[in-house]
């Protein structure tokens, strides 16, 4: 199981590392389709699943997101 929020910031990841969020060959690149791409030899995707997660930042704020969550299963 992967998840990810798919937010690609310079603050935590270098642009290098990111696996979606940013444009090449003017075609947008895709969290996921990067997944794939890197697992696909040795991992079959089996799920996909929207996964909402809260954080709280202090007591009168929080943050609601929405992870991407993958499964795979080794070849």
């Amino acid at each position: 199981m992967v998840t990810t929020p798919c937010t690609w910031f310079e603050d935590y990841t270098a642009p290098s590392h990111w696996l979606g969020g940013f444009e090449r060959e003017r075609r947008p690149v895709r969290t996921l389709e990067a997944l794939q791409a890197l697992l696909a030899p040795h991992f079959a995707l089996t799920r996909t699943l929207d996964l909402p997660f809260l954080i709280r930042e202090h007591a009168r704020k929080f943050q609601w997101s929405v992870a991407l969550a993958t499964g795979w299963i080794r070849r």
